[in-house]
């Protein structure tokens, strides 16, 4: 009975199993990505960005529609822009960066929001906010997987210098690495993978899948590879029992996900403190 009630969605609906299958993609290369941004004490930083790209999804769904390479070539553009005109400001003023980031955000998101309803209609705006993983489509999902792959390769080669610029940014500085290529590996992966999780649960909870798991992970390992492994491991089981959970009670499965992710955040950190 149980095993039925466990099994039977992902053996008798196809939606079910390519959700699945995309938060497995989304869940292995969150981990590490995860893992960065933690490690860098970046992670508002990269809620702001997940709110920043928007226009960037916005114009390449107004130019190319639901076509997954222009919405990240379009993220990766406004998150470029977003950074550079950032540090311009803060270079430039009394502000600190987080302040210029926020009201840069802020603008963005308006903007990209703005550019939907004026063109695309409501809908676009929701499907693009809140995502719909239930509607992924076999190229989505083939595409899916292959920047997922990139992704993790060039951060397996480049393994070395970037935790060395989480830990000792001065040391690589001084040692004239290609710190301008360490940074555009990591914060392209990053756009991407917030483009990817955008798909699944929307640009606004987008962050939830990549941060929750390395977030919870931390509480429960000191060691970098058990990190890694545990995030995935732990986005890949609450995705699964958040997708059961939208199919029978009938609920947002993207919210679903997310929300199991914060209560188990909440129990271990409970248990840990105990």
């Amino acid at each position: 009975m149980f095993l039925n009630f466990a099994i039977s969605p992902f053996t008798e609906y196809l939606f079910m199993q390519k959700g699945l299958l995309a938060c497995i993609s989304l869940s292995i290369a969150g981990g590490p990505i995860g893992l960065l941004l933690l490690l860098r004490k970046m992670s508002l930083m990269g809620e702001a960005l997940s709110h920043g790209i928007f226009p960037g999804i916005a114009i390449a769904f107004l130019l190319f529609g639901f076509w997954l390479p222009g919405f990240v070539v379009g993220a990766i553009g406004v998150g470029l822009l977003l950074s550079l005109m950032n540090r311009f400001i803060h270079e430039r003023t009394l502000l600190h960066e987080d302040a210029s980031f926020s009201a840069l955000y802020l603008l963005f998101l308006a903007v990209g929001v703005l550019l939907l309803y004026s063109c695309g209609g409501n809908f676009n705006i929701l499907h693009l906010l809140f995502g719909n993983i239930l509607s992924i489509q076999n190229d989505t999902l083939l595409y899916m997987s292959l920047m997922n792959a990139t992704m993790l390769t060039l951060l397996w080669i480049f393994r070395k210098p970037i935790l060395y610029d989480c830990f000792d940014p001065t040391f690589v500085f001084f040692t004239r690495k290609a710190r301008w290529l360490y940074h555009l590996i990591i914060w392209g992966s990053i756009t991407t993978l917030l483009v990817l999780a955008s798909l699944a649960v929307g640009t606004l909870m987008s962050m939830g899948l990549i941060m929750l798991p390395a977030i919870t992970s931390r509480l429960l390992y000191k060691d970098i590879g058990r990190m890694i492994i545990s995030s995935s491991i732990i986005g890949i089981v609450t995705s699964y029992l958040g997708l059961l959970l939208s199919f029978y009670i009938n609920i947002p499965t993207g919210a679903s996900i997310i929300t199991l992710l914060g209560v188990l955040f909440l129990m271990v950190f409970v248990s840990s403190r105990r």
